[in-house]
């Protein structure tokens, strides 16, 4: 009887393991719906193009984040540029360490000549 109740116990355990899990989404300031989202490197297109880039929302990986408080990220993409995404009126921060992460944002997008960056002003974001 007890090796039926471990081999029980062993199949329920291996099979447990086996289950892949996802990541929660987390939101952070606004609430949104996601609606075709455009990648990094269509933002940066789009920028340059001088295609208003006002209430939109932009998808990618996290590049980089603020460690110390998660007031800032960065969003990778294959042109080399940087796409700084800050948080609306500061109103809010996220995790501190979500480098790699995949995030969805809803914001403003413009490009810093000065600084040669593309800034993103985020009223919301979904971190996946």
């Amino acid at each position: 009887m007890k090796h039926i109740l471990f081999v029980l116990v062993a199949i329920s355990l291996s099979a447990m393991g086996c289950r892949e899990s996802q990541p929660v989404k987390v939101f952070y300031g606004e609430k949104f719906e996601v609606l075709n989202p455009i990648s990094a490197d269509l933002l940066i297109d789009m920028v340059d193009a001088g295609k208003v880039a006002e209430g939109i929302q932009v998808e990618g990986l996290i590049e980089k984040s603020c460690t110390h408080s998660g007031c800032w990220l960065m969003l990778e993409n294959t042109k080399g540029a940087k796409i700084i995404v800050t948080y609306k009126d500061e109103s809010f921060t996220t995790a501190k360490n979500i480098k790699d992460r995949k995030a969805t944002l809803l914001g403003n997008a413009t490009y810093d000549s000065e600084k040669e960056t593309y800034n993103v002003v985020a009223s919301g974001l979904i971190l996946n």
